[in-house]
């Protein structure tokens, strides 16, 4: 029988634990300061799956001595306490971040340390990897000279959401490297999530030697990424689910997590480790304080 846990059972959370849940043998610990997060997950799950196998507390105490996989998805704020919280009373075999991991900068050289001492594998949920249209792009890709990439759309969380599109496009052209970030802010707005900001705006960076655009504005409808390459472009359009290149147009599904964290417990885990993705979120971290003069607020 395995085991894992999930701190933090709000929208994200209880999404996970819909995945696992269809896993057989599979005890799952759900842990949430909030008592009332019992019953999202309740409404997610049914009550005979809650019955089974979820056991649900609203501290870490009950958690075994080790355990096969554990999901934090506090917000950043709640981040790190919630990683020290758990991890003193049990050691995961692999442990599965949220992001923005942290909006405290000091926060990631704390965590970078603590992590290098244990033997738990930390990897960040950035899980555009997985998605079989982009696994077939970057085959594509790596005949190709990607000459710029771009993503535009609105209302789709500049702040929170951009760390997604540094990691596909980082995945998409084979390199860690990311600098020379700015951002342009263009307003303010209060995010989904209360005490947390949202911006309209530009991010641009180079991920390697390639120039990267990320623009979120209320003058643009659809998310779209635009691959330009030497053989020509790539479009894809995220909220329509296709991809078109060289005048054909392929449909895809989408996945969701609510589909995807069982995939978690396999032998090969396709997501960014944490040491790589606390570059690219530091590199957003940093350049949003230069621009802003404050600390960011970010979910």
């Amino acid at each position: 029988m395995r085991n894992i846990a999930v701190a933090g059972c709000g929208e994200l959370g209880t999404r996970h634990i819909q995945s696992f849940a269809r896993i057989k043998d599979l005890n799952i610990y759900a842990i949430d300061p909030n008592p009332k997060a019992q019953d999202l997950l309740v409404d997610r799950i049914g009550w005979k799956v809650f019955s089974e196998k979820v056991k649900f507390s609203t501290n870490y105490s009950s958690l075994p001595k080790t355990i096969d996989l554990a999901v934090i998805s506090t917000t950043s704020v709640h981040r790190y306490k919630a990683i020290k919280n758990l991890l003193s009373k049990t050691l995961p075999q692999r442990l599965i971040l949220e992001k923005f991991l942290f909006s405290n900068e000091d926060e990631y050289y704390d965590a970078e340390k603590y992590f290098s001492e244990l033997s738990t594998e930390v990897y960040v949920n950035c899980p555009r990897r997985y998605f079989l249209q982009y696994k077939e792009i970057k085959e594509i890709l790596l005949k190709l000279n990607v000459s710029k990439i771009s993503v535009r759309g609105k209302n789709w969380g500049l702040s929170c959401n951009i760390v997604h599109y540094l990691d596909l496009f980082s995945f998409f052209l084979n390199t860690e490297e990311i600098n020379y970030s700015e951002v342009e802010i263009s307003n303010k707005y209060k995010s989904k999530r209360e005490t947390f900001d949202e911006y309209y705006g530009r991010y641009e960076c180079l991920i390697g030697n390639t120039p990267i655009s990320i623009i979120d504005e209320p003058c643009h409808n659809d998310i779209e990424i635009l691959i330009e390459t030497n053989d020509g472009d790539i479009l894809i359009n995220e909220s329509k689910c296709y991809s078109k290149f060289k005048s054909k147009d392929i449909e895809y599904q989408q996945l969701y997590q609510s589909e995807l964290s069982e995939s978690y417990l396999s032998e090969k885990i396709e997501l960014p480790t944490f040491n790589f993705s606390m570059k690219i979120h530091l590199e957003v971290l940093r350049a949003f304080k230069m621009k802003l003069g404050e600390e960011l607020r970010i979910t």
